[in-house]
């Protein structure tokens, strides 16, 4: 049987299972090594090696607490026996500048790769097979002094693969240095 079970799932009872997103790291899908078979490779369904174009690297845009979320939701077609994954991300950013707003819509025209670090430490990977798609930027310049002044951008993606964790190792390879 091909898709046999593998693994019991136990109940945690522990309370520590800390939601959140520390940040998101950016770089255009382009940016995977066309040249190079192997752009990626898995260790136990984990993402042990990433190979970027030369000199190419990620962006960081470090977030304030409880400002952005993530979902990896799967859908199944019975007919087909076709089963998709549709990554998620929203972020907020607050306040705005013509610089940050430039990095935005550049976001915008790209196919994107984006890897998410958990507050609890972990990283995950989406757009590893076509990219994400950033669906709407929200520019809100607020009405009264304590409104809401930033953006709000969702990106979504649709994947054969679901997202993967990625090894805590290859992320500061994976960095350009903040200026």
């Amino acid at each position: 049987m091909p898709c046999a079970l593998t693994t019991n799932i136990t109940y945690d009872s522990c309370k520590n299972n800390i939601s959140g997103i520390k940040r998101i790291l950016f770089t255009e899908y382009s940016n995977l090594d066309q040249t190079n078979i192997a752009k990626f490779a898995l260790t136990a369904n984990v993402v042990t090696t990433l190979v970027l174009a030369t000199s190419k690297l990620c962006r960081a845009y470090n977030l304030d607490r409880q400002m952005a979320e993530a979902s990896d939701n799967a859908t199944g077609n019975v007919e087909t026996k076709i089963n998709i994954y549709a990554p998620t991300i929203t972020f907020t950013i607050n306040g705005f500048t013509t610089v940050q707003r430039n990095e935005l819509d550049l976001l915008m025209k790209n196919y994107l790769i984006a890897i998410i670090e958990r507050k609890n430490g972990t990283y995950w990977i989406a757009g590893l097979d076509g990219g994400l798609d950033v669906t709407e930027i929200q520019t809100a310049f607020g009405k009264n002094f304590e409104d809401f002044s930033g953006n709000i951008v969702s990106l979504v993606g649709k994947s054969a693969t679901r997202m993967l964790e990625v090894d805590s190792s290859l992320i500061a390879a994976q960095l350009v240095a903040a200026p």
